[in-house]
């Protein structure tokens, strides 16, 4: 997407982003974009998975201080206002389901806070409060960019198009024949995939995250449209694979092209 807007001659002034778009966003406001850019690119899987560091008690499975440290090596000490361009971050209180939108201080700290998924990176305490993804309350958070000045938004929502069924995002469990019987009466044999296994537990964490950030999308948009949607499909594709970054970034440049063509020379 940001290849294809540099291409429409198009230069975002105003930044905001939830959750990876937190991420991608803080990086083309600091001006680090290009420097991180191949190594987001290439990342194959063993690299990915040197950056999760698992917990077995904890509220996260993933406790997050490695990707902390990836966001300082990009980010350093900077600070949000200290950016060249108008940049925010949001994230959830986790108390009080606020959402809460990050326009100083840290922006290592900002970031890691807008990608705490719940359940799979722990909450980041941040300014006196625990905060977690921002996906819980605002996915494509148009109405922060808007508050920051910006006159024509340009959303990308990753949320509308869910991975399909049979795409796997984590090791499936084979059920267990004993439970099966065990739920039977009168002789009745209760549905089973042909395969005999069942959704591994990151996908059905990540899935029903995806449900409900898709739902809230779209309720959003309709409160506080942007002026242009771009809505990738990446129905090929499942929320944890990070490692077909290149793959994706295709995806997002054809549905780029697509949607700015009309637009391309006029802002």
């Amino acid at each position: 997407m940001i290849r294809a807007l540099a291409e429409a001659g198009i230069e975002p002034r105003v930044i905001s982003g939830t959750s990876m778009g937190a991420i991608i966003g803080a990086l083309v406001a600091s001006g680090r974009f290009e420097a991180a850019r191949e190594e987001i690119l290439s990342a194959d899987l063993p690299k990915v998975v040197s950056y999760v560091d698992p917990r077995i008690l904890g509220s996260g499975l993933i406790d997050g201080w490695r990707v902390y440290r990836l966001l300082r090596a990009w980010f350093g000490l900077a600070d949000i206002e200290g950016l060249a361009r108008k940049f925010c971050a949001v994230a959830t209180d986790l108390s009080s389901g606020e959402e809460v939108v990050m326009r100083s201080g840290s922006l290592a700290s900002a970031v890691r806070a807008s990608i705490s998924i719940p359940g799979v990176f722990s909450p980041w305490f941040r300014e006196g409060r625990w905060l977690v993804d921002g996906g819980l309350v605002d996915p494509v958070p148009c109405g922060p960019a808007r508050a920051m000045g910006a006159e024509f938004v340009i959303a990308v929502d990753l949320n509308r198009s869910l991975p399909d069924s049979t795409i796997s995002m984590g090791p499936p469990r084979r059920l267990r024949h004993g439970r099966l019987h065990a739920v039977t009466s009168g002789g009745e044999q209760p549905e089973a995939p042909a395969d005999g296994h069942e959704p591994g537990f990151l996908s059905v964490l990540v899935n029903s995250l995806l449900i409900g950030h898709s739902m809230l999308s779209v309720l959003r948009a309709t409160v506080e449209p942007p002026d242009l949607l771009i809505s990738p499909d990446l129905s090929a594709f499942s929320g944890t694979e990070f490692h077909r970054a290149a793959e994706l970034a295709e995806a997002g440049y054809a549905a780029a092209v697509e949607r700015l063509s009309p637009i391309a020379g006029k802002l």
